[in-house]
């Protein structure tokens, strides 16, 4: 399973936390006229939605994110941004099965890939949907060896298990703080060897909100 990704090739460097926290306003401006950005504005406008079972929505408008439900969930019960799901997927390419799992995430936060990020906050609890993901939305022209070509096209079968508010900050033990925290840095590294600066700063930035003051985002 590797829709979480990993990454050895780079890893983000904190030499001077000060540094960081000087430098992020001056990317702002980046994030804000990302056209990835717009694109998680134009899937919360995808509020069209009296799905029928066996219709495909086009999500985007572009064709590179169709999703199908496959059987509904309790309606009305579809996630915030943030909140903490959990969900079960098997990832397609050509009919072999490349990606798979079971993983718990905050929607939202790039801690998947991009097409089943835009469509979890779409999804009501229990409901199973088929989602056919274009490449820049999947793996992209990198690709994922050894299994995932550069530029394919995925189909994936999702469930979404549960989902629940994030818990406070101040509500976490410390061991708890330190899990969360490096999964979103270890997410970041991901993004960051993929030349996504884009995400790689959105799962910093949260990763510092777990483990700032922590020695656990140490000086190297």
């Amino acid at each position: 399973m590797d829709v979480l990704g990993s990454s050895s090739a780079q890893t983000f460097n904190t030499t001077d936390e000060s540094e960081l926290s000087t430098s992020l306003p001056n990317i702002s401006s980046e994030l804000n006229e990302n056209s990835t950005n717009q694109e998680v504005k134009d899937v919360e406008k995808t509020e069209e939605e009296s799905e029928k079972e066996d219709e495909w929505v086009d999500i985007l408008g572009s064709g590179q994110l169709l999703k199908k439900t496959i059987k509904k969930g309790k309606p009305d019960t579809r996630p915030q941004r943030l909140d903490v799901c959990t969900i079960k997927f098997v990832g397609e390419l050509d009919g072999i099965v490349v990606d798979e799992g079971e993983v718990t995430i905050n929607s939202g936060d790039a801690e998947v890939i991009q097409g089943l990020d835009f469509v979890i906050p779409l999804m009501d609890l229990e409901e199973e949907a088929e989602v056919i993901v274009g490449p820049r939305f999947a793996f992209g022209s990198e690709g994922r060896e050894p299994d995932i070509p550069p530029d394919a096209t995925l189909r994936y079968i999702i469930t979404l298990l549960n989902h629940e508010p994030e818990s406070p900050l101040e509500t976490l033990s410390l061991q708890q703080r330190k899990e969360i925290g490096n999964r979103k840095k270890e997410r970041g590294n991901y993004w960051y060897a993929r030349k996504n600066h884009t995400l790689a700063i959105q799962c910093y930035r949260r990763a510092l909100e777990y483990l700032d003051d922590h020695e656990d985002f140490p000086a190297q």
